[in-house]
Parts: structure tokens; C-alpha cells; sequence
């Protein structure tokens, strides 16, 4: 009896191992786990001046934060749709622009009679790339090697990568190893 049963658990081991592909770890689906790319150990910088650095040179598409919606409409034309205007509690106007076509969708905040980009993002199919060739359907360790010395450690998730802070600077979501939407500028607080 003893024998039946250890060949009974061998057979139940050996079928559940090659099931798993040999290891018994390997169950995620082919999805993207923190062993696919490691981040960087950046702990202890200064994240907030990083932000204000990246939001200075960097942009999408050759459109940077601070642009004004002039130049938004001369490069793209009209939106696909435009929101109302929300004000925030600190009460600065804002107004989401859609280039759904594009892929694209611009935060532009309101200063007197004027809008300037105070947000970007892509997504979907976007073939928006930013100042170091980053774009959708990318691999992420294609944004690690780009900016490995300003990925704020801290904050990153297997999910999203930050570059400065979450309040400012630039994100990366991912899925299944690939950047799915990229954003670039501040977070609609101020």
C-alpha cells in the first residue's frame, strides 16, 4: 500500500511540475513580473528638481509643456473633442484636449485669455515618441536604459515607472513588459 501511494504522489509531483513548464513558480501567464527587469536603485536623490529638469527638456512629439495652444492647433488642428473647463481647489482652470486619431490628449491649463500644456498623454496606438525615442508597444527596459539615473525608485511598481515625482515629471504604464501610455507634466493639484 505504501508503494501505491509514494507512486501516486511521484506521478502527482512529476505531472504538476511539467505542467508548470519545470518550475513551480511559473504560473504568471507570460505577464510581466518584477524578474522580467529590474529597476534601478536610485534612493536618496532629488526627485522634485529631476521633475522640474525633465518638464524643461522634455517632449512628446516635439510638443513640450508650456507650449501654447496656438502652436497645439498649427501642428494638429482641432481636437476630437474638448472638456469643459474644471477648476481645481487651489483654483487654476484646466481643459482636457482629445487627438483621439492620435492617441494623444493634452492638459491645458488657463492663464487669463490664454492655454498652455500643462499635461500629456499618449496612449493606444501612438506613434508619439519623446526626446529619447520612447514610445507605445515599446519594451520597458527600453525606458530603463533611457532614464535610468532619474527613475524614482520609491514610487516605481511593476505597473508604472516614474521619472521625478507623482505630483510631477514623467510615467510610463506597462503591461505585459511594454509601455502602454506615457505621460509627461503635472498633476491637475495646483
Amino acid at each position: 500500500m505504501k508503494k501505491l501511494v509514494s507512486f501516486f504522489l511521484v506521478v502527482c509531483i512529476a505531472t504538476f511540475l511539467a505542467s508548470c513548464g519545470g518550475k513551480a513558480d511559473n504560473l504568471s501567464n507570460n505577464k510581466a513580473v518584477a524578474s522580467d527587469y529590474e529597476l534601478p536603485s536610485n534612493y536618496n536623490l532629488d526627485f522634485d528638481s529631476i521633475a522640474d529638469e525633465l518638464i524643461s527638456s522634455e517632449s512628446i512629439d516635439g510638443m513640450k509643456i508650456g507650449t501654447s495652444y496656438r502652436s497645439l492647433l498649427a501642428r494638429y488642428g482641432e481636437p476630437t473633442s474638448k472638456s469643459s473647463e474644471f477648476k481645481t481647489t487651489s483654483g487654476s482652470v484646466f481643459q482636457v484636449w482629445e487627438y483621439l486619431d492620435m492617441g494623444a490628449e493634452y492638459t491645458m491649463i488657463k492663464s487669463q485669455d490664454d492655454y498652455t500644456i500643462d499635461l500629456i498623454k499618449v496612449f493606444n496606438k501612438s506613434p508619439f515618441s519623446t526626446e529619447h525615442d520612447i514610445k507605445i508597444g515599446i519594451p520597458v527596459n527600453n525606458v530603463i536604459n533611457a532614464y535610468r539615473e532619474q527613475i524614482n525608485s520609491d514610487m516605481s511598481t511593476e505597473e508604472k515607472i516614474i521619472v521625478g515625482t507623482q505630483e510631477k515629471g514623467m510615467s510610463f504604464t506597462i503591461s505585459q513588459g511594454k509601455i502602454t501610455s506615457i505621460t509627461l507634466g503635472y498633476a491637475q493639484n495646483k
